[in-house]
């Protein structure tokens, strides 16, 4: 993974690892750095996305292909974790159907927000899956919104705690359709790439 990559996830990390730090100070913590209440139950996990607050994803929702002002593009995941030590690893993955090709893959190590009102769940937002199309690329089609607009990709996260001394893991994988960034998509609507109502009735849409 690029330095770059590696720097902005250690920076996004920090951000919210102070947010997570100063909203949770009634965890119970062991000596191992792990979770005292919550090291006994099997951990499960929940993929969603969001970037301040997890929201839920349904099979089949869209998640856009966000346009980066440096030129990149990133879709947005989220992870709801119970069970769990409240820092953890995460591998996140997304996967072209189509073709079975990996798009992004990205490692996380973070600090959960831990929820207030539900025992040993946590949650963390913004998970930046860059994507990287190069193995998909066709003739002059070489860009994210080109090759993987309105296709199934499978969103996959797998997580490993800090238990003393076992550590615990989890999996889980959600389907869900790609859609472009606005500004790649030349007034049509990004949810379904038909012409929406941009009051320019002279812009066919076309590339």
């Amino acid at each position: 993974m690029p330095t770059l990559h590696r720097l902005f996830h250690y920076c996004s990390g920090c951000a919210f690892l102070c947010l997570a730090a100063c909203t949770s100070s009634s965890d119970t913590v062991d000596s191992n750095g792990g979770d005292a209440v919550c090291g006994s139950d099997q951990a499960s996990i929940e993929i969603g996305t969001g970037s301040l607050d997890y929201e839920d994803l349904s099979e089949g929702d869209p998640v856009m292909m966000v346009h980066g002002p440096q030129g990149g593009w990133h879709m947005l995941g989220a992870i709801r974790a119970t069970n769990t030590t409240s820092i953890i690893r995460i591998a996140f993955e997304i996967r072209d159907l189509n073709t079975g090709v990996f798009i992004s893959d990205t490692d996380y190590h973070v600090m959960l927000k831990m929820d207030e009102n539900e025992e040993c769940t946590g949650i963390y937002p913004a998970m930046f899956g860059f994507l990287d199309v190069s193995e998909l690329v066709d003739g002059d089609l070489d860009e994210p919104a080109e090759l993987l607009s309105y296709a199934e990709v499978e969103m996959t996260m797998s997580i490993e705690d800090h238990t003393e001394p076992n550590p615990k893991t989890a999996s889980a994988s959600l389907v869900v359709t790609a859609i472009p960034d606005p500004q790649d998509v030349n007034g049509k609507d990004p949810d379904t790439g038909g012409m929406g109502d941009t009051g320019d009735s002279g812009d066919s849409g076309s590339r």
